[in-house]
């Protein structure tokens, strides 16, 4: 999706999993997998790349966040939190998030009622972690900045967009050429000792960083393994299969990653030792080196001397073939 709309932002809501609206939506017995099933029924996935960075609001989604605000001041508070997010998510009834909300079931009203009751209990003690200050209305800078934290740092407001046809695919990535920088990969799936760049060395290997969370990624998966299983005996090549959240790459913590990629693997019958990038150190170094674009998946192919031989980013059918043709040249060397 090349936008922010509302259905990203419940999806976001949701997955956050501790604030107010995610205690609402789980009292009516939803979860997170139930309303992306739904969004996907409404909404068709965008191709090939997810990417984290710049993403515009559609007009209901800035309506929605402007209405959480108006409820929050009508409530009397002096901040925004997911349940006024939620409020305004239910007001602007011609959003996704609440066709989705009213496909599952659910009655908007009883919703709101939900929420305005548990705001009103007394026992109640508000978290200051589930919200931000109400910016002043005359102050673009602070708007942003809520609307930065209120909206996108819920873990889920990410968005799919194209690849632009021929940029940045395979062998002639910029990045080809240079040394992969020294990084370090956690074991996720399995017992064992970290991946690092120095005993790479004199092996080929492929790194791919994908997420369960990532429709191009989960398209992506089982070619990924097919290229381990081709070469699974062969001490010449290591696959790193790097399982990333779908947050800011710095939130990233093994525990939390852990049981989705299991269950993800498991699902797709896939055999694969994954890693993790604990708090996205890694591709922090790749990026600083123009190895990484926050789009996922990436592929990077690295030959026996730590030289970037081919990087991918994003999936499109085919590229497959192109990396496995890559790692048969490098390893007949």
């Amino acid at each position: 999706h090349e936008y922010i709309g509302t259905e990203h932002v419940l999806l976001g809501l949701i997955k956050e999993g501790r604030g107010v609206a995610a205690h609402i939506l789980k009292h009516f017995d939803l979860d997170l997998r139930m309303i992306r099933v739904e969004v996907e029924k409404l909404i068709q996935s965008g191709p090939k790349l997810v990417r984290m960075r710049g993403l515009p609001r559609t007009p209901r989604a800035k309506k929605a966040i402007q209405y959480a605000m108006e409820e929050a001041r009508n409530l009397g508070h002096n901040y925004v939190g997911t349940e006024h997010l939620l409020l305004g998510l239910i007001r602007e009834q011609e959003g996704v998030a609440a066709q989705v909300l009213t496909n599952l079931g659910l009655n908007l009203e009883d919703v709101r009622k939900e929420v305005l009751q548990l705001l009103a209990d007394p026992n109640r003690q508000h978290d200051p972690m589930d919200s931000e200050p109400i910016p002043h209305s005359r102050s673009p800078v602070l708007f942003w900045i809520f609307l930065a934290v209120a909206a996108g740092a819920v873990l889920l407001l990410v968005s799919l967009l194209r690849t632009q046809a021929g940029h940045g695919v395979g062998r002639s990535h910029p990045s080809v050429g240079k040394r992969l920088p020294p990084v370090a990969l956690t074991p996720l799936t399995f017992d064992g000792d970290p991946v690092t760049t120095a005993s790479l060395e004199g092996r080929v290997a492929v790194i791919n960083f994908w997420g369960t969370w990532c429709p191009p990624c989960r398209a992506e998966l089982p070619h990924i393994a097919e290229l381990g299983e081709r070469y699974a005996g062969d001490d010449r090549f290591k696959l790193l299969a790097v399982s990333c959240g779908g947050g800011s790459p710095s939130d990233d913590q093994v525990d939390d990653l852990r049981q989705p990629t299991a269950a993800l693997l498991d699902q797709q019958q896939v055999s694969l030792a994954a890693y993790a990038d604990p708090a996205g150190q890694a591709r922090d170094k790749l990026a600083r080196a123009g190895m990484f674009e926050h789009g996922y998946p990436t592929t990077l192919v690295v030959d026996q001397g730590g030289v970037v031989r081919g990087l991918w980013t994003g999936y499109a059918p085919g590229d497959e073939r192109g990396m496995a043709a890559l790692v048969a040249e490098l390893l007949a060397k």
